[in-house]
């Protein structure tokens, strides 16, 4: 499955694309990494009820990726 339909999932709310494409940019597996996208997307897992959104988005801000470090949010 290609990024792009990864995207279009994702922008349907599918939360199983919104944290594959956090992976994705989180990691840079086929593009160069973005730690802001990924934490976006980490948002909007989050948004929708996803319990595995939380550890990547607590990872995200532990960690400083994309977002200032902040240990009061993990």
């Amino acid at each position: 499955m290609g990024i792009k339909n990864i995207e279009f999932d994702a922008e349907q709310g599918n939360i199983e694309a919104l944290i594959k494409l956090g992976r994705i940019y989180l990691v840079g597996i086929g593009v160069e990494p973005d730690y802001k996208k990924a934490h976006n997307y980490f948002v909007k897992a989050v948004k929708a009820g996803s319990a595995e959104g939380y550890s990547y988005l607590a990872y995200t801000y532990a960690n400083g990726l994309g977002v200032e470090q902040n240990y009061g949010k993990v």
